[in-house]
């Protein structure tokens, strides 16, 4: 059961308006404690209406503000995004429809490219068509050298891969003492 102020003593009545005071007076229970009367009495106590106030002001001008902070943000992204766009097209003269595809390379899940001038360039690569080589214009053909050293092999695969061996020997032995170029 509660107790009741009547049934306090003097000295408890006391001591329960000291401590009341100390809790009211000092800076960092002071809200506290009048918020707790606020709710306990249900009155209107200004010095907490007013800070309520203030804070619920604030609290809207600082959600206006980050809203304007991520519009500001948003366009300027969007600018710079615009600037690259328009410098990567002049730049590796692209049309619009390529700087999609460029753009289609830069999200791709497997292999994202972080910045539209490395994409542009991989696009410009894959677009391009390979040379051929000289090997791929005429048919390689190997004439037997020196018939008089590989005649013995020819027919004979033991004796090919013999002789092929102590050539390779001879040829690195040349390398090694300089003597071939």
């Amino acid at each position: 059961m509660a107790a009741s102020l009547e049934n306090f003593t003097q000295a408890q009545l006391e001591e329960s308006t000291r401590l009341m005071q100390t809790l009211l007076n000092s800076p960092d229970t002071r809200e506290q404690t009048l918020r707790l009367i606020k709710k306990k009495t249900n009155t209107s106590i200004p010095e907490i209406d007013a800070a309520d106030s203030v804070r619920g002001d604030i609290a809207k001008e600082r959600d206006e503000r980050l809203k304007l902070e991520a519009r500001l943000q948003e366009r300027e992204i969007l600018d710079r995004i615009r600037d690259e766009r328009t410098r990567v097209k002049k730049e590796h003269d692209l049309t619009d429809a390529d700087v999609a595809e460029v753009e289609k390379l830069m999200i791709d899940k497997e292999a994202p490219i972080s910045n539209y001038a490395a994409a542009a360039k991989v696009f410009k690569a894959s677009k391009q068509i390979a040379q051929p080589t000289s090997h791929q214009l005429k048919p390689n053909v190997w004439d037997m050298p020196e018939k008089d050293v590989w005649a013995a092999g020819i027919g004979n695969k033991q004796a090919l891969n013999k002789i092929a061996l102590e050539e390779a020997y001879k040829a690195m032995n040349e390398f090694r003492s300089g003597a071939a170029k």
